[in-house]
């Protein structure tokens, strides 16, 4: 389960606890990760900064987003970490959003600023007119 800041790390570990799971984290204050290696714990919390580069999280079947931050290459990197390349294993990923928060306002921006990175990759090297720059940028719905 991904989360942003510390004090959502704790409320996921005391559910965690709670739930009679093996659990561990992998933030600023810790990493439990040949735990999880292993297979010793069958839950995790990760801080979406701690746990975005250079870990391998595809044991998971599940990615839970309690929530993110602004950074999309945070959020892309912690979907890199636990789905890889050639992994034949699906992964579900739920995001924990209520309407009308602050978090629906963060994801909305994340899959704006997605969008619109797709787009000029997928326009680079071709001539665009002034217009289709326009249509880009029009396309996209930034929340903000």
């Amino acid at each position: 389960m991904f989360a942003r800041f510390t004090d959502e790390i704790d409320r996921i570990l005391k559910a965690f606890k709670t739930a009679g799971r093996t659990f561990g984290e992998v933030t600023g204050r810790r990493k439990d990760l040949d735990s999880w290696y292993d297979g010793k714990i069958n839950s995790l919390a990760v801080q979406i900064q701690a746990g975005g580069v250079g870990i391998d999280l595809t044991r998971a079947r599940y990615a839970v987003y309690w929530s993110t931050g602004f950074s999309l290459g945070d959020y892309e990197q912690s979907l890199a970490r636990v789905h890889r390349p050639g992994q034949t294993r699906s992964v579900n990923y739920i995001h924990l959003i209520a309407k009308g928060t602050i978090d629906e306002k963060i994801y909305g921006a994340l899959k704006s600023r997605a969008n619109l990175v797709e787009s000029v990759l997928a326009n680079l090297g071709k001539k665009l007119t002034d217009s289709e720059i326009s249509e880009i940028f029009d396309e996209q719905e930034l929340p903000f």
